[in-house]
């Protein structure tokens, strides 16, 4: 942990080290995903957070990489723990907010009422947007001045959300059911995939964490792979570990290939396996220190199986599969996985001012993507050949029985 720089870095800053590098790489969503990059972000990065609020290292049971923060909160320790960098962003920039204490309130109401701080801060930063366009006004807000950059506003709607009253009953639902309501461009405001808000991440900088949105069967999910720009260079640690996987050759963030669309599949299977075993994701590489053979050894001493890489990735393959059957069975198909509006739309601020995901190529991606894993390209079904190929037969009979092909 000491040694390798990205475990080294998590235990000393925490996930609030990448709040600098993701400004200026201008994927650190501001105002509701319009923008990549806070003007007042030296407000909210580590040193910071350090100074203003920071008050101890903690960690799960046993852990070497202790990544989490606590912090202070209305004068005196939380008993919830310190925000991490998703919850920073959500209610710091991507709600034009520089007050690092209202974040730590922010996140503490969250943990103190049971509420995702990400699906939390997105819904209200889109909530402001409504407001800011008219959609919502002072009547429907019972007076709240839900403008960008009022924390105090930010704060009662946590708190409306947590107790189901005023208008907290609409946004409790999250953002796609609270546009469904609203009508008229409330849905461009939505920043969501199959319901889930996203993550602090704007693939516009990263396009294989729009992928990683788009297919997730739970909706947009940022831990589905690797980001792209953790091995877009061949000569970093990351990248080097991740050939274990059979990763041979790193790509730019913004691009989309079918090589690329192989690589993200190799990693979509090694995260799912991860997700199986139970390991946080700041233990194995590519993101961290524990060597992908290591996890493999690991897995050998605590059950007596030795699995060769390929069986490993198999497991992981196997989980996916099953999470989309299920999906399968429930309605899903090609045109759920898919990305917000706004992303194939030009940033507004920051190092990617101008640039958005092309739509064609997005689709295309996926096309390819479905190949290399055996689902069917029109619909997004995994195959009957390529359930039988992982032992899941009875899927392959459920789906079919739930939707026959026609």
């Amino acid at each position: 942990v000491q040694t390798h720089p990205n475990a080294a870095d998590l235990q000393r800053r925490g996930t609030i080290a990448i709040v600098e590098g993701m400004n200026a790489g201008g994927m650190m969503p501001t105002l509701n995903f319009r923008k990549g990059a806070f003007e007042n972000v030296d407000k909210i990065k580590w040193e910071a957070y350090e100074k203003e609020i920071f008050t101890a290292k903690r960690s799960c049971y046993a852990c070497a990489v202790r990544c989490k923060r606590e912090v202070m909160v209305d004068g005196k320790p939380s008993e919830y723990g310190g925000p991490e960098y998703e919850s920073v962003v959500a209610f710091g920039s991507n709600m034009g907010i520089d007050d690092l204490h209202h974040v730590a309130k922010a996140n503490e109401l969250c943990n103190m009422y049971g509420l995702d701080s990400i699906s939390t801060g997105a819904t209200i930063a889109f909530a402001m947007e409504c407001f800011e366009h008219g959609l919502l006004t002072l009547e429907d807000t019972g007076g709240i001045d839900l403008r960008f950059g009022n924390c105090e506003a930010a704060q009662k709607m946590i708190e409306l959300i947590g107790t189901r009253q005023g208008l907290g009953i609409l946004l409790g639902d999250g953002s796609k059911r609270a546009a469904d309501q609203i009508g008229g461009d409330a849905h461009f405001f939505a920043i969501q995939v199959k319901g889930q808000e996203l993550a602090m991440h704007d693939p516009r900088g990263k396009y294989n964490v729009g992928i990683g949105y788009a297919v997730s069967e739970i909706g947009a999910d940022h831990l589905v792979a690797a980001h792209d720009t953790s091995l877009a260079n061949p000569e970093s640690l990351n990248f080097k570990a991740a050939t274990a996987l059979g990763i041979t050759h790193s790509y730019p963030p913004r691009l989309y290939t079918e090589e690329k669309m192989d690589q993200f599949f190799r990693l979509e299977s090694w995260n799912s396996l991860e997700k199986t075993l139970g390991l946080c994701f700041f233990g194995p590489a590519p993101r961290s220190f524990i060597h992908p053979e290591d996890v493999l050894k690991a897995i050998e001493y605590a059950t007596g199986w030795q699995l060769s890489m390929q069986e490993a990735l198999q497991i992981g393959e196997r989980g996916i599969n099953l999470a989309r059957a299920f999906n399968v069975r429930e309605g899903f198909t090609r045109q759920d996985d898919t990305l917000p509006e706004r992303l194939f739309q030009p940033s507004e601020g920051g190092a990617l001012t101008g640039q958005a995901i092309p739509r064609q190529d997005f689709e295309q991606a996926l096309t390819w993507l479905y190949q290399v894993k055996g689902w069917d390209v029109d619909n997004g079904r995994p195959t009957r050949q390529r359930l039988e190929a992982l032992s899941l037969d009875w899927a392959a009979d459920m789906i079919e029985q739930a939707q026959p092909i026609p």
